[in-house]
């Protein structure tokens, strides 16, 4: 039975960049990666960010996906930090 890995909080950290980091050891921590599906949805239908550390994909009207996270405030995109809208 494999193990269950605990994911960095991103609310721990400084900066995204260093939660994006930590995130990326736990990832790889055991040589390969394991493989991760996010789930996809639209801004428009995007869930309440009450859990910090949620990872999904983001669509917007430009048909743009990009990877975000929630710190439990706010979702984040991976890329910038930036606040989704």
């Amino acid at each position: 039975m494999p193990v269950s890995k605990q994911y960095p909080q991103p609310q721990l950290f400084e900066s995204w960049q260093e939660w994006a980091h930590a995130l990326l050891e736990v990832l790889t921590r055991e040589g390969e990666p394991e493989p991760t599906r996010l789930v996809l949805r639209p801004v428009v239908d995007l869930p309440p960010p009450l859990q910090a550390g949620i990872l999904l994909y983001v669509t917007n009207d430009a048909a743009q996906v990009q990877p975000a996270f929630s710190d439990g405030s706010n979702w984040k995109r991976v890329i910038d930090g930036t606040t989704v809208a």
